[in-house]
């Protein structure tokens, strides 16, 4: 879900004039989408087959307990556009104080 919403997001951003910071909402969703499809066919295989004692489960676990803390932690901005985004940040509150 959280992939679909990047991909919402880019193209919100990519079809509107809004200023966004630089980020790579495409590749974080296509990411995020391979990893619960991934996870999806983990578990069908695993329940399927009932094969490997029940470890083709563990994978899902350990990539959904990754998720949860990416999801919260995850800064919508790479290092290079931070400068970018102080710089507006300030003249807008310069162009407020006027």
């Amino acid at each position: 879900m959280f992939g679909a919403y990047f991909i919402w997001c880019s193209f919100r951003i990519h079809f509107a004039d809004v200023y966004y910071v630089e980020y790579p909402y495409l590749l974080a969703a296509c990411v995020l989408m391979g990893i619960g499809v991934l996870s999806v066919s983990c578990v069908v295989y695993g329940a399927w087959r009932r094969s490997f004692f029940g470890l083709v489960f563990v994978i899902p676990l350990v990539l959904g307990f990754a998720m949860l803390v990416y999801i919260p932690d995850g800064r919508p901005h790479v290092q290079r556009s931070m400068m970018d985004d102080t710089n507006y940040l300030s003249d807008i509150r310069a162009f407020l104080g006027v």
